[in-house]
């Protein structure tokens, strides 16, 4: 992501993937350009894949919860469901097409038509403002679908620009903990990439 020279005012949040500025800072304060083991952990997130091509994230845990309540029914081979569950949780699948599958509700009407491991996924230090977490965010924004690492590659160049204070600076923002705090949001745009500046602080990506 590269941040433009220029700042543009805006109060809107467009993605809804919003954090306030004390939080990136503090969440900054963690950033290893050389070591990702403080931002992200491995097996966190399960990706599964609606009938219409779309894309609905879980939490591991959720997930599994979800699994061993019948609410998420895997419609395959008992041999085969058992063996890919371990895997899945393993991280051993994490593209799609290593089984043939549905997942049906408790009901059996048909949710998802694949699904696999995420790999490494964000340590959430703080959720978005007005959301429980990152992927009720993601899963509610269209413009998001299927986008996560772009999500994950967004708030981590937040996070690292916090830390050397090139936001900040790029915009003349004298910054204190007990300030008032502007909340920063990413927002996706196909024609440009710029910093907007005001009550919220949006990061568009092409």
């Amino acid at each position: 992501m590269e941040l433009s020279k220029k700042g543009k005012i805006s109060e809107t949040n467009l993605s809804g993937v919003t954090y306030t500025m004390e939080e990136l800072v503090n969440w900054g304060e963690t950033y290893s350009g050389t070591d990702n083991d403080n931002l992200y952990k491995q097996n966190g997130v399960i990706v599964c894949q609606k009938p219409d091509g779309n894309y609905y994230y879980y939490y591991m845990n959720d997930f599994f919860s979800l699994v061993n309540a019948g609410k998420l029914q895997f419609q395959m081979g008992e041999q085969d469901r058992d063996q890919f569950l371990v895997g899945l949780q393993a991280g051993e699948f994490t593209t799609s097409g290593y089984y043939t599958f549905q997942i049906t509700d408790e009901n059996g009407e048909l949710l998802y038509t694949d699904c696999w491991n995420f790999g490494q996924s964000m340590i959430e230090k703080y959720a978005p403002v007005g959301a429980d977490n990152l992927l009720q965010v993601v899963n509610n924004n269209p413009q998001l679908n299927g986008r996560l690492t772009l999500v994950y590659d967004n708030i981590q160049h937040c996070k690292q620009s916090m830390k050397t204070g090139r936001i900040m600076k790029a915009v003349g923002i004298i910054w204190k903990k007990g300030i008032p705090i502007l909340p920063i949001c990413m927002q996706m745009n196909r024609q440009r990439r710029l910093l907007q500046i005001k009550q919220n602080m949006q990061i568009m990506q092409m």
